[in-house]
């Protein structure tokens, strides 16, 4: 939406307000971020006017970042300004001795925003105004354009979003520097320039007074069209996040996404359906694109079922099998490595639990504890084998086939396709000769008995059932 030649400025603001919602209060507590430059002077002016007419409450906020001389000179004139005119002014001060050696934009705009909040807090404001304006939205764009990124960076500066206690509003976006001036100067309102806006150094101030008057000679309306484009690709933007939802919520399970309904996406897309997911749903930003694409092509790497990548701060993407999820890396592995450390008498009768679902047990023929158990497997044993151990696997574990020969428990764990996580938390049962005799849930040795076995071994039932008692294996 841009500013037409028959609008003033005063009308476009209120339209402003109007058209984008950024009152619902009908009598708001407006805090509204001054500097004493021309852009923050007249956003006052207007606020102020408007306020008057429908009631609420104003309060000004302002930061002397003792940067300049002038500094002491800017905080006088808008305490006298707020005095005249009856709002109420907080001011904070960020003293020079506290100035980093580098960085000092960044950190100053940290102390702002941090003052800003703390104010709306403490007076039970609903909204924070500030004075971005339609050359800013300008300088935003194209500085993100020449840095490189994510599509969505590409609409610079929002009317408005979450902040604090409340809400960050910009209701000058489509008002032009010129403009604003030009107002100023009709009103008579009295602005201070800031001279570190002159300096060249800062590549802000060399888009400011370079590049964008270089391309507005080039076209007079490139500002209305920058903002044409913000608004449109803001839109698609919004569209396209739809879509990538449903996406999201067709193939969100619990333990995290199902692969295969994502995997026909293309590689692009796909990486437009990771970001929003890690971004929206799990709260993981500033993802980069190499990262991003590293992601899409574990995804689309059929040869490889279990497959991690780092993203650093200890957080872990694990792709297994069907399912790519999000954890801890290192609270996992120390998790894992205090199990592996237990070994357990297996005492019969009672229920053992093993990852987040299931639970296995061993039982005289004759319990009831069976009549809950999903799964069940007879076992003749004999008494010398008793009693039975439960432990996690080891690489050097291996059952007896009924052929003779002998497969490793970690060919079981591939063959079921267990996942890395659950594969280190697989129980197996043992004798006390330590052989390994069922794998729970997956598959048991075979034994040769004697023709009087019935007689002399003892006759056992392993059961498996979903998770639900108290006792588990790794207590």
């Amino acid at each position: 939406m841009r500013v037409t030649n028959n609008v003033t400025t005063e009308q476009q603001f209120r339209r402003n307000l109007s058209r984008y919602r950024l009152f619902i209060d009908p009598k708001p507590t407006v805090v509204v971020a001054v500097s004493t430059g021309v852009d923050s002077m007249v956003l006052l002016h207007l606020m102020n006017e408007f306020i008057s007419q429908h009631g609420g409450k104003l309060i000004v906020a302002h930061v002397n970042h003792e940067l300049r001389a002038q500094s002491e000179d800017e905080e006088t004139f808008l305490r006298d300004t707020c005095a005249r005119l009856n709002i109420k002014l907080l001011v904070e001060h960020w003293p020079k001795k506290d100035h980093p050696n580098h960085g000092v934009e960044n950190a100053a705009r940290r102390i702002r925003y941090r003052f800003f909040q703390r104010v709306m807090k403490e007076n039970d404001a609903q909204y924070l105004m500030t004075a971005h304006h339609q050359n800013d939205l300008a300088e935003t764009i194209l500085m993100k354009l020449v840095r490189g990124g994510q599509l969505d960076q590409l609409t610079g500066i929002q009317w408005s979003r979450k902040f604090g206690s409340g809400e960050l509003l910009r209701p000058l976006l489509n008002i032009s520097k010129q403009q604003l001036k030009q107002y100023a100067i009709s009103k008579k309102i009295v602005w201070y320039e800031d001279v570190t806006n002159s300096d060249l150094a800062i590549q802000r101030n060399r888009f400011r007074h370079q590049i964008i008057p270089a391309l507005q000679r080039e076209n007079v309306a490139f500002l209305d069209h920058i903002s044409d484009y913000r608004e449109q690709l803001s839109a698609v933007n919004d569209l396209a996040n739809q879509r990538i939802d449903e996406v999201i919520d067709n193939a969100q399970t619990s333990s995290g996404l199902f692969i295969p309904a994502i995997r026909s996406e293309s590689h692009e897309q796909l990486q437009l359906i990771l970001r929003r997911w890690l971004e929206h749903d799990q709260n993981i930003i500033d993802l980069n694109a190499d990262q991003l694409r590293q992601i899409a092509q574990m995804i689309e790497n059929t040869q490889k079922p279990q497959t991690d990548y780092d993203l650093g701060d200890g957080i872990q993407i694990s792709k297994r099998y069907n399912t790519l999820r999000i954890g801890q890396k290192n609270v996992e592995q120390h998790f894992i490595a205090n199990v592996q450390e237990h070994a357990h008498v297996l005492e019969l009768g009672k229920w053992y639990r093993f990852g987040n679902e299931m639970s296995f047990g061993a039982f005289e023929i004759d319990d009831n504890m069976l009549n809950i158990a999903d799964q069940t497997t007879d076992f003749w044993l004999p008494e010398s084998w008793l009693p039975l151990l439960s432990r996690t696997w080891d690489s050097k574990d291996q059952i007896r086939l009924k052929n003779g020969h002998h497969q490793l428990v970690r060919r079981v764990l591939v063959d079921h396709k267990v996942d890395l996580e659950q594969r280190r938390l697989q129980p197996v049962v043992v004798d006390s000769q330590k052989h390994v005799l069922w794998v729970p849930g997956l598959k048991e040795t075979w034994l040769e008995r004697p023709s009087d076995y019935v007689q002399k071994w003892h006759h056992l039932v392993f059961g498996i059932m979903k998770a639900q008692q108290e006792e588990t294996i790794n207590e």
